[in-house]
């Protein structure tokens, strides 16, 4: 099972961006934003890490409104949060 930290690492070495701005739990897995070194959120859909095995897909929002709409935020860890 993978849990939010190990979420976030996948996530923005996936994306190839050191931060996360959002975290969502719609139970399957983590919804999750990146954002740049710089602090620049990119205009790209955001990433899904599913939970049982750690596989990752682009999460188009448009087509998923309610698994967001239900879901829950998820406090970002610390050394995933962007410092300015």
């Amino acid at each position: 099972m993978i849990g939010v930290e190990k979420a976030c690492e996948i996530a923005t070495t996936e994306r190839n961006e050191p931060f996360v701005d959002v975290i969502t739990d719609i139970g399957s897995g983590f919804v999750i934003g990146t954002v740049a070194r710089n602090g620049e959120v990119a205009e790209m859909f955001p990433v899904l890490v599913y939970k049982d095995s750690g596989k990752v897909e682009t999460f188009r929002v448009p087509e998923h409104i309610e698994e967001i709409k239900n879901g829950k935020q998820i406090k970002i860890p610390s050394k995933y949060r962007f410092k300015a």
